[in-house]
């Protein structure tokens, strides 16, 4: 006994990947939406760990103390090492209240505040990183609201902001210069008349000469000297001819220049010198120049006389000064240079802010000529903190939520159409044989297989015994329960598998109409005889139509015909198809009397195309009452108007785009609000790297 071959497997009816799908749930690798928003979070964290703390050290990696100036070749000793000195100007630590306009948003303040504080923090540890530091000066407004009124514990809370800001361990001394924000300049309402005590206590006295690497730097009240000018001027006295008032500035000024004679010495003053009205300030400049200027609080430059008793009595080889907040560098007569530092702030309206390292090494014994350099200076400037926000993470959070919105409305729309695809498809999501409703209704005849007919599963002798006494043909109604999506929708679809059931489908069903089934044989191969047996022919389980023109001849279809029973809609002849017995003819169900030989005739009932009996007028009359193809439904503008030129190029773009936008609607919950979750994913991630990055800077 031999087993028979296995039938080969048949491939599917149908496949996912070629209707319209994917082969997969979801993309996975390079590809996948959780790789995708993992290489944006891995991005925007190196991002920010570049720009809040690597650009710093970017900055700063070619700023080096100067001392590569100060190697003697010409000394039979090698030179000493250099002392090493940071200057700072105008850090303007902010006060938490008083350094706002009342109207302003006090979270904004607030904001403002930390992000002034933590610039600075980050600054400051990086100048910290540089090298070996041995002094610290600060060239004025160290406080930007120092000169305020205040109580004593409130301006003590305020100046341990400055210190925790700049740290400096025991062994570093950091020394001050007086500003116009820590010292009232003139009389105001909201100036403390304890103001240049309070400086005092906390910080150091105004007026003060300290050594360093036998170098006399005179640290200058600049904002005492301004106001002991004002008293001058009021007096109408010369310069020469005021002595200055006792404990003054000029008093100090006079005894300094006599203790410091003959020696190399340096002024430190927060107010610029004088200088001539169109003088430029060098390449490092950001824009403009010093010009002179004075008002209730501050002065831009010292008076001309005041700047020539400064140079002729101190005899300085070089001026350092700040309040400018940007960058400038002039000569002065007798080839002194002064260097404005530029402020170490980041809210003091400059792009880049900087500072200015020292280096100084000890005058030598036996003085030569020309003279050789005893200090070195170098301007080192600061990120663009204010730039980094609006040039660099503004764009990538644009360009980041444009991306993620894109995407995801690029995959809806690739989703969309795929669902459309398969809605188009005979064939369903499952594979089934059956044609999808939606695409059964659009179906045409020609489109249809020619339907088999099947042999009949009763008998002529068993169909004869339900034939009412009398031999006379009878009807039998035919009740359908459902309606069709349409009555006017013609279109029908036989089954396309030979496996199918030839039973109408329930789109073929109609409700509330009663048909009379004919006596016609399901098996179309079937030749009989009418004779004067009783044998009946079997009863057809499907719908036939006898044309007009041709009573007697039947159709013997073998399927139901797919028009929902009545296969010609422009006829209105519903036809009544009755049981009859074999020695009636089928055609007795309009002919009320059968003709002489009929007894005589053989009849062969053979399978045809239904279109072969659609006559011109049923299909003039069918094309009037088929609607037009359900497409997708465009709302039209025009009205029948014309659409040609500029107008009709208009409405159809407005059409189309209220289209889009529908669409849009419809997809809102796959597109934004997905996307607003997106962005969410990847924006925490960034806000606790930011967080951590810069937190580590409030440490300690």
């Amino acid at each position: 006994m031999s087993l028979l071959p296995s039938p080969s497997r048949s491939p599917p009816l149908y496949s996912e990947k070629q209707h319209g799908g994917n082969g997969r749930s979801r993309k996975t690798g390079l590809r996948s939406r959780g790789t995708q928003l993992l290489a944006l979070r891995f991005g925007w964290v190196v991002l920010v760990v570049w720009f809040e703390v690597g650009e710093f050290f970017s900055s700063l990696s070619s700023c080096r103390f100067p001392d590569a100036a100060l190697r003697h070749t010409r000394s039979p000793k090698p030179s000493p090492p250099p002392t090493h000195v940071v200057l700072i100007a105008d850090p303007h630590v902010s006060h938490p209240r008083f350094s706002y306009s009342p109207d302003s948003n006090p979270w904004i303040n607030a904001l403002r505040q930390v992000f002034d504080e933590l610039f600075m923090r980050k600054s400051w540890n990086i100048v910290m990183r540089l090298g070996k530091v041995d002094h610290v000066i600060m060239l004025g407004d160290m406080l930007d609201w120092g000169r305020g009124v205040m109580d004593e514990e409130e301006y003590a809370q305020y100046h341990n902001i400055f210190r925790s800001i700049f740290q400096l361990p025991p062994s570093i001394p950091m020394h001050f210069v007086p500003g116009n924000h820590d010292l009232p300049l003139g009389p105001h309402r909201f100036f403390s008349p304890h103001a240049r005590d309070r400086y005092t206590r906390y910080f150091s006295p105004p007026n003060q000469v300290i050594s360093i690497a036998n170098h006399s730097l005179v640290l200058l009240d600049a904002v005492g000297l301004v106001e002991e000018d004002y008293r001058r001027y009021a007096a109408e006295m010369q310069f020469g001819e005021w002595d200055g008032i006792e404990g003054g500035v000029i008093e100090f000024v006079k005894g300094a220049a006599e203790e410091i004679a003959g020696g190399a010495n340096i002024l430190i003053s927060h107010i610029p010198l004088a200088r001539p009205e169109r003088s430029q300030c060098g390449p490092n400049r950001e824009f403009g120049r010093i010009q002179k200027g004075a008002g209730p609080g501050y002065q831009n430059l010292l008076g001309s006389e005041t700047s020539r008793f400064l140079l002729e009595q101190l005899k300085p080889e070089v001026v350092f000064s700040g309040d400018d907040h940007d960058y400038c560098e002039h000569t002065h007569p007798n080839h002194i240079r002064e260097v404005t530092v530029k402020s170490f702030s980041s809210s003091t309206g400059i792009q880049r802010p900087g500072f200015q390292l020292l280096s100084l090494i000890p005058p030598p014994e036996y003085p030569s000529f020309p003279p050789e350099p005893t200090y070195a200076d170098r301007q080192c400037t600061l990120p663009d903190q204010a730039g980094v926000y609006s040039r660099v993470y503004f764009p990538f959070i644009c360009i980041t939520i444009l991306y993620i919105f894109f995407t995801n409305i690029r995959q809806a729309w690739i989703k969309w159409n795929a669902v459309t695809d398969r809605t188009d498809k005979p064939y369903g999501e499952k594979g089934r044989s059956s044609p999808s409703p939606s695409v059964e209704v659009a179906r045409r005849y020609a489109d249809r297989p020619v339907a088999l007919t099947l042999p009949s599963r009763r008998s002529s002798a068993h169909l004869s015994t339900l034939q009412p006494h009398g031999g006379a043909s009878t009807s039998r109604q035919l009740h359908m329960t459902s309606r069709p999506p349409s009555p006017n929708l013609s279109n029908r679809s036989a089954p396309v598998s030979p496996f199918g059931s030839p039973r109408p489908s329930f789109a073929d069903e109609e409700a509330d109409i009663t048909l009379d089934t004919p006596n016609l044989s399901r098996r179309s191969s079937f030749i009989y005889m009418n004779g004067t047996s009783s044998t009946s022919t079997p009863s057809s389980y499907f719908s036939s139509r006898e044309p007009s023109g041709n009573a007697g001849l039947g159709l013997g279809l073998g399927l139901a015909t797919p028009t929902g029973l009545n296969p010609y809609p422009g006829s209105h002849v519903t036809p009544n198809l009755r049981r009859t017995s074999s020695n009636t003819p089928s055609y007795s169900s309009h002919s009320p009397t059968p003709p002489p030989n009929a007894a005589q005739n053989r009849r062969v009932t053979m399978p045809r195309h239904l279109s072969a009996y659609n006559s011109d007028s049923d299909r003039e009359s069918k094309k009037a009452r088929q609607p037009a193809p359900n497409y997708l439904p465009v709302l039209s503008l025009t009205d029948g108007q014309n659409r040609s030129g500029f107008r009709g190029t208009v409405l159809s773009a407005w059409e189309r785009l209220r289209g889009y936008m529908r669409w849009a609607w419809k997809m809102r919950n796959s597109v934004i609000v997905r996307s607003l979750w997106e962005v969410w994913g990847v924006a925490w991630v960034v806000a606790v790297a930011w967080v951590v990055v810069n937190g580590l800077f409030f440490l300690g």
